[in-house]
């Protein structure tokens, strides 16, 4: 994977990196987080979901190779919109030792963050609720971080 330097350098785009064990609330945060800073989302999800309406996968190896398949179709549209210049929230279930250097090409050059979803069992229940809560305004947590 590679990136236009030289868009970057002139129009720098800002990535929040949303990621999280499933059911974490990410998409939810993800959502609520582009509304309030005004940024495009693109989601995992939303791509492979895309790529099963129209190949529909007969096994569970052919969901996974769907799920390779719409990582590679977000890392190129997501690095065509931040080359661009256009402000992004990426949002999918990144993988440690996996996704960290598809990460940190597309996060070259740009202001970003990242946000780890995370949850306990017993805290299911309350995920939503404090998504919600939190996304109504600006968290402590987001000052500083230079994403408006």
């Amino acid at each position: 994977m590679h990136t236009n330097s030289a868009a970057r350098a002139t129009n720098p785009a800002r990535l929040v990196i949303v990621t999280g064990a499933p059911a974490t609330g990410k998409s939810t945060l993800a959502a609520n987080l582009g509304s309030h800073l005004g940024m495009a989302v693109l989601s995992k999800d939303l791509i492979k979901e895309a790529l099963m309406d129209s190949l529909v996968p007969t096994s569970v190896l052919g969901s996974e190779t769907l799920g390779r398949a719409a990582f590679t179709v977000l890392y190129a549209v997501a690095r065509a919109f931040l080359d661009a210049g256009m402000n992004l929230v990426l949002e999918a279930p990144f993988k440690r030792g996996q996704c960290e250097s598809d990460l940190k090409v597309l996060a070259d050059g740009l202001k970003a963050a990242m946000v780890v979803c995370i949850a306990s069992p017993n805290s299911f229940s309350n995920a939503t609720e404090y998504v919600r809560r939190e996304t109504t305004g600006i968290p402590a947590t987001w000052i500083g971080l230079g994403v408006r």
